[in-house]
């Protein structure tokens, strides 16, 4: 018989066993990283950490050389490779010509080769002598990046001779965004303007070498790796040819120039500065230099991949690497889903060109639709070098010789995974392929095709997944109808249907050919697929390490409570046979603890289920915020039912466990005398109460998690952002400079208020406008579109909720989470208009102490509050009266009428900010302005508050006060309610703006904003002169200035602003 009491004593022994080895785990770990922390800063004196957020600054001559003689001096222990990861930037302009016995950084065949990355910072070195015997440069051998570098006035002299860098020890070393500017050399076996045999890449930079420089073989390099959008127009004095190994073109001697002729630069990369340089216009000294825009958003890096949104960015995409861009190394996003409908299509990658597709392609689940190809050697692409990965592809017709669904050729390794080609046809004269006709060497991983197959020559040559030399095929699944020349009547109804693997979709591989299946391990996740009705369909599956990880969670939980109740510890009291029988109190605290257990569960799921079922766009800062927040001023009604049912489910719920338990204990002890030990059935019934217990948490973790993306906000929450730190800009840091006459602002923050209410043939997402008004507003003003529809700002993270939108858009920063304080450390719209001599008003028809409005506002810019309970101090209500949140729209804008008048025969010019409340979820508040035209109550709503602003705005229009005052109107964020705004799937729902009558000399332009971008773009709207045209995280939508939503993209704004800022909490102090 098993010892029970030594089975749980060894249990609490591992138990107390792993605790302390997890405690010794981290504090070891803490120890590490603080010794880190400790080498990295004994190794230079200057400052930084060598982070990429905090790099090593140098700031001095004194500081390159000590960076030098770290490089150059020995390392036994780092095997050659010295700073790899570490990051150094120069802040200022250097000037060595006091330094007189220069050798090159990390010396070509030394025993110590540079692997960081030195960041120019947009800065020069000047007068650099250099005279070595073999190599001279500044530069020798690297496995690093050299970027953002300029070196100016510089000479060099020995057999080999390179402006920035000798040679390579990676073929990941790059230089990048660099140039060199009246160097010269004196070399006696030969000499390259950027680097001599470069084995890396060299990308974006140019060349001005003296002319009188001796052994010059190359402007650029004598070899390189690749070299893109490159420019030099050094006039060779020997003669010598360039080697053109590993250059995408090389139109003559010297000069090395992207197939675009400098149209745009190559998009592989990453710095702070981008130059496009032009032979027309830039002359010797390349002074025609300028700055240009990345076409996608993103950066290309696999976190941020650049996107592809619509036809327009797809056939720019196509058109970037048939001219000569190969995008190495970067990541592409497809973003919607995608019509080529009458486009006419050039395949990507033209075969046999040479100018392929080397990047990731990532279809993230989208289609790309109704594509015709009529090309020989085609599909999507022609000829691919890459991966592509979950992209479904419907209804294409591919009509040539030597074509493919996807792709016709391989070249080098490319991948294909996850992808499908469905109710699509393949003519092929020759040879054709579902997925592709000839990849040799390239992988097709967990692929299907559901296509029609015409032979038009009768070969019968045209397969399934692909055609011919077909390598590393695994877990794909074909299902094709073929037909041959000889008895395809133009229907496709006689046609053989041959189907393969029908039964599972994703078990083996199935192909014509009958290749063998190979194992792969892939580095992405796959997908599944399903065949339904004989139609071929992806199943995406959902994520469950989140869902495991609190599976674990919940066992563990369980059986610490299993250990306890064993050796009847529970709650201090003994819960055996015993007192179950004879001890009442027992009794009642095991049925009280075990009703505890079930309620929360209950509350839990039912929580999850309501705010799924009931509300879109809340972020989990939103719930944070509402939970850590005062309830004072929360209008309940909203709530009532759901309460009131989950309510009854707890009461019924206790009534059935309390009936259970009842009905278990008399069970039990009735059984006393029988063979089966009472202790056994507790044990069996506990057991299958924890077991629902944690299936019902499982549930409801999982909707939570899948509806609010908890795992990736905890993620985001444990690293850190440098947006702030980038991006942010204080009032306090740039000049405003305010019109001679200042101008009064009228803001009116419309609850919940978007453009998506609109018509679809205005700019808006509903089939019918229900705010027809509102529309015509906007249209006849400013929202910064295009003409004839509408625009609207982006709503943000921590921007979707009232408070958290009215600080956004009045100070240009999100609400990440409540922490009691209404962010003293900034400069928001009031404190400006309050220093510059405006007086601040805000009204609001609810209690103005909720959500912490009153206190934001009183302490930026020193508001003059009207709320609910100053409608009630002033008489303008009874005492009793309480309408929705307080008092509705319509007494709102008749109080506003009044204050107006009064505060305009003020001297002084003034704020009047407004919020409407009864358009707040859910389904608003019908006043007796409203009409019912409408099937759904919120439609009544939004039509009548359309009308009500549009009667106060003629209104404003009537009094003396208006030709001098400024009035925006803009909703605070999107609708929560998950049952009115039914639009397309591809439409942005964005909040509605307008800005009327703004003074004279404003240019409209159209941008891609957000709300934040709303704070600086007020202040414009006053006549105020903004520098920079930066404020906070916006911009000043009536500039050229690109705004953040156009240079990055809101999903990275997302993510950044959901990670940890050391600045952003310095707002709160």
């Amino acid at each position: 018989m098993v010892n029970k009491v030594g089975v749980i004593h060894n249990l609490k022994m591992l138990i107390v066993i792993m605790c302390l080895l997890i405690t010794i785990c981290l504090i070891w770990k803490i120890g590490e990283n603080k010794q880190n922390k400790q080498n990295n800063e004994s190794i230079f004196s200057f400052e930084g950490e060598g982070t990429a957020e905090s790099p090593y600054l140098i700031s001095s001559v004194d500081d390159l050389l000590e960076f030098k003689t770290y490089v150059n001096q020995k390392h036994p222990e780092a095997q050659g490779v010295v700073l790899k990861g570490v990051y150094f930037e120069q802040t200022c302009d250097l000037d060595l010509s006091e330094v007189t016995d220069w050798e090159p950084i990390s010396k070509v065949d030394g025993e110590n080769y540079f692997y960081g990355q030195y960041d120019g910072g947009g800065h020069v070195i000047r007068n650099l002598h250099c005279s070595t015997e073999s190599y001279s440069s500044l530069f020798g051998q690297i496995g690093g990046t050299i970027v953002n570098l300029g070196l100016e006035d510089s000479d060099f002299s020995g057999e080999y001779c390179a402006g920035l860098a000798m040679y390579t020890v990676s073929n990941s070393a790059r230089v990048v965004n660099c140039y060199v500017d009246n160097v010269e050399f004196d070399a006696s076996q030969g000499a390259c303007g950027i680097a001599y045999d470069f084995g890396g890449e060299i990308i974006n930079c140019w060349s001005n070498i003296n002319k009188d420089s001796l052994g010059v073989i190359a402007g650029i390099c004598s070899v390189c790796y690749r070299s893109e959008n490159n420019y030099t127009n050094i006039k060779l004095v020997n003669q010598a040819e360039i080697e053109s190994e590993g250059f995408n073109y090389v139109k003559d001697i010297g000069k090395v120039v992207d197939a675009l002729n400098n149209y745009i630069l190559s998009l592989n990369i990453n710095v702070k500065t981008l130059y496009l340089w032009s032979e027309e216009s830039s002359g010797v000294s390349f002074e025609g230099k300028e700055n240009i825009s990345i076409p996608f958003q993103g950066d290309g890096s696999s976190e941020r991949p650049y996107q592809i949104t619509c036809v327009d960015d797809f056939l720019l995409f196509a058109k970037l690497v048939n001219s000569g861009f190969d995008f190495a190394d970067c990541y592409f996003k497809l973003t919607s889903d995608i019509d080529m409908k009458g486009v006419e299509w050039t395949p990507i990658g033209i075969f046999d060109s040479g100018r392929f597709f080397w990047g990731t392609f990532d279809g993230d689940g989208h289609t790309i639709s109704n594509l015709t190809i009529t090309n020989d050697y085609a599909g999507l692409f022609g000829q691919l070098s890459g991966t592509v990965l979950n992209l479904i592809i419907v209804n294409e017709e591919v009509n040539g010789e030597y074509v493919g669904g996807i792709t016709s050729h391989a070249c080098d390794s490319p991948k294909i995974i996850n992808c499908a080609v469905i109710d699509s046809t393949i003519k092929a004269s020759e040879r054709g392929g579902g997925i592709a006709d000839n990849f040799v060497g390239g992988t097709i991983v967990n692929c299907v095709t559901d296509i029609s197959v015409i032979n038009t020559d009768g070969n019968n040559n045209t397969y399934g997944i692909v055609s011919y030399n077909a390598a590393n095929i695994s877990s794909c699944y074909s299902n094709i109808e073929i037909c041959n020349k000889d008895t395809f009547d133009g229907s496709l109804d006689n046609c053989e249907v041959e189907i393969f693997d029908s039964q599972n979709a994703v078990s083996e591989v199935v192909d014509k050919m009958n290749v063998g299946v190979s194992e792969y391990d892939s580095e992405y996740e796959l997908n599944s697929w399903k065949v339904e009705d004989g139609n071929i369909k992806p199943l995406n599956e959902a994520n469950y390490r989140p869902l495991i990880m609190f599976v674990c969670f919940s066992i563990i939980v369980c059986f610490i409570l299993i250990i306890l109740y064993k050796n009847d510890y529970t709650i201090g009291l003994q819960i055996n046979e015993y007192t179950l029988e004879h001890n009442r109190m027992a009794r009642i605290v095991f049925f009280i603890i075990l009703c505890i257990i079930y309620i929360v569960t209950i509350i839990l799921n039912y929580g999850v289920t309501y705010l799924v079922s009931s509300y879109e766009g809340i972020s989990v800062n939103q719930l944070l915020f509402n939970l850590s927040s005062p309830v004072q001023g929360t209008n309940w009604s909203s709530f009532y039912k759901p309460l009131v049912i989950c309510g009854l489910v707890i009461v019924l719920a206790i009534l059935c466990i309390a009936i259970a338990y009842y009905k278990l204990v008399r069970i039990c002890f009735k059984l006393s005398s029988n063979s089966v030990k009472p202790r056994v059935l507790i044990d069996l019934n506990i057991a299958i109460l924890l077991i629902v217990v944690v299936i019902l948490q499982m549930h409801a973790f999982k909707k939570f998690d899948e509806a609010f993306n908890i795992t990736q906000y905890i993620e985001y929450r444990n690293s850190s952002t440098t947006l702030y730190d980038e991006y942010y800009v204080s009032p306090d840091d740039v000049e405003l400079v305010f019109p001679e006459q200042k101008r009064n602002l009228i803001y009116i923050f419309m609850e919940s208020g978007e453009m998506s209410a609109a018509g679809k043939s205005s700019g808006g997402g509903m089939d019918e406008d229900y705010i027809p008004e509102l529309t015509q507003i906007s249209l006849d003003n400013i929202n910064f579109s295009e003409e004839g529809v509408l625009n609207g700002a982006y709503v943000t993270d921590g921007s979707g909720w009232t408070i958290a939108g009215m600080i956004g858009q009045t100070a240009g920063i999100p609400l990440n989470y409540y922490s009691g304080s209404a962010f003293p450390g900034i400069v928001a719209l009031g404190d400006i208009l309050k220093d510059n001599g405006y007086n601040n008003y805000l009204m609001i028809g609810s209690d103005g102490e909720f959500a912490g409005r009153k206190e934001y506002f009183e302490l930026h810019g020193d508001y003059s509050i009207y709320d609910y309970y100053t409608a009630i101090d002033r008489g303008d209500i009874p005492s009793d009266y309480f309408e929705w949140w307080g008092f509705e729209d319509q007494k709102l804008f008749e109080f506003a009428k009044k204050e107006l008048i009064d505060i305009s025969s003020n001297e002084h010019p003034f704020n009047f900010t407004l919020l409407t409340v009864d358009t707040h979820f859910t389904d608003g508040y019908v006043c007796d302005l409203c009409e019912n035209n409408y099937e759904h109550q919120y439609a009544n709503v939004l039509n009548c508050a359309s009308r009500q602003i549009s009667e106060f705005l003629t209104w404003l229009e009537q009094q003396d006060f208006y030709d001098n005052t400024s009035v925006i109107i803009s909703g605070d964020h999107l609708y929560m309610s998950s049952d009115f705004y039914f639009v397309d799937e591809s439409y942005n729902r964005r909040t509605y703006v307008s800005i009327i009558n703004a003074p004279e000399g404003l240019e409209e332009k159209s941008h891609v904003y957000c709300t934040l971008d709303m704070f600086p773009t007020t202040l414009a709207s006053l006549g105020v002169d903004i520098e920079g045209d930066k404020l906070g995280l916006g911009t000043n939508l009536f500039s050229d200035k690109q705004t953040l939503m156009e240079e990055k993209g809101l999903d990275w704004i997302n993510g950044e602003i959901s990670k940890y800022s050391s600045k952003y909490n310095d707002f709160y102090w």
